[in-house]
């Protein structure tokens, strides 16, 4: 017999077994939900988009169907880092977005591991910044489509992911209307700088060391605290947990206090910090609900508003 489990945006996790003596498939145990319809009309596409030296970089992008679900804006999410794989599966927080008539994005960029080894090195270490230029790349394209606008177009990115996104709000904010940093890795140059942190000199193989000077030059051109300038930037939304020892909180703080000061849009920088949880927060029982319903109800506040950005 052979086990394996299942799950994609429209079908919670699933585990089978398969029977090859009566070729038979058994399932053996499926995520509850209390409305399990709710899901099954969940689109799913693969879409293309072409990167600055014209590499194709893969998008999966996810709706609810129907000529009358309303349209909230689209969340592009990323992450490019340690040869993660981001490959969409069933998860509350994203039905309830879809649900919610979001759309959801998910971008993946070099760094990761959805195409090989060698899609995963063509984003680390002196290659670091294809990561981020994919990820402009992926906006650029879901706008050009016509999936989004620059006016609903939400950026997330979690850890790692939010070093992309942080950066690429610094070279081209007029992109987005709203970005989520959870978490986020803003600071790369003081941290790698540190080998006394919790994860500097393992990160060596990820970032590079920067104590070698050609190292320390590339990754001082993308570390996203050091490229805040004077501009209009979208709104941001930033969380961080002050038991953090991954991405520690006196970067979070210190990276908005510095955005806050070169902003020059009325938009909104707001700092959400949890005093007991750690890089992943609380992601269990009510505390999690909590700080989702905060997250969104920010995003989806601003999705009404007009933003004074000097956009043309």
């Amino acid at each position: 017999a052979f086990s394996f489990s299942f799950s994609s945006p429209s079908n919670p996790a699933t585990s089978y077994r398969y029977d090859f003596d009566e070729e038979k498939l058994i399932e053996l145990s499926k995520q509850k939900l209390k409305n399990p319809y709710a899901y099954k009309s969940v689109e799913q596409k693969r879409l293309w988009a072409v990167g600055h030296d014209d590499t194709k970089i893969p998008i999966t992008i996810i709706k609810k169907g129907g000529s009358k679900v309303r349209h909230n804006g689209l969340i592009l999410k990323v992450y490019g880092a340690y040869g993660a794989l981001t490959i969409p599966s069933f998860n509350a927080r994203d039905a309830i977005l879809l649900n919610e008539g979001y759309t959801i994005a998910y971008a993946h960029v070099r760094g990761e591991s959805i195409l090989g080894p060698k899609w995963y090195k063509a984003g680390r270490a002196l290659q670091k910044k294809n990561s981020i230029s994919d990820y402009l790349a992926c906006a650029e394209f879901l706008i050009k489509e016509g999936h989004t606008n620059a006016q609903s177009l939400i950026g997330y990115g979690n850890s790692a992911g939010g070093l992309v996104v942080a950066q690429a709000i610094n070279m081209r904010p007029d992109l987005f209307k709203t970005v989520i940093l959870d978490h986020a890795y803003l600071d790369v140059v003081n941290t790698m700088m540190n080998d006394t942190l919790h994860m500097t000199i393992d990160d060596y193989k990820e970032f590079g060391n920067p104590k070698e000077k050609p190292v320390y030059d590339y990754i001082l051109d993308y570390s996203p605290y050091h490229n805040i300038k004077p501009q209009h930037y979208p709104n941001v939304l930033l969380l961080g947990s002050y038991q953090d020892f991954q991405t520690p909180m006196w970067q979070i703080a210190k990276y908005t206090a510095k955005l806050r000061a070169n902003n020059l849009s009325d938009s909104s920088i707001i700092l959400l910090t949890d005093m007991n949880s750690g890089h992943i927060g609380n992601t269990s029982g009510k505390e999690w609900i909590k700080l989702f319903a905060k997250t969104y109800s920010f995003v989806h506040l601003k999705s009404d508003l007009k933003v004074q950005t000097g956009r043309k």
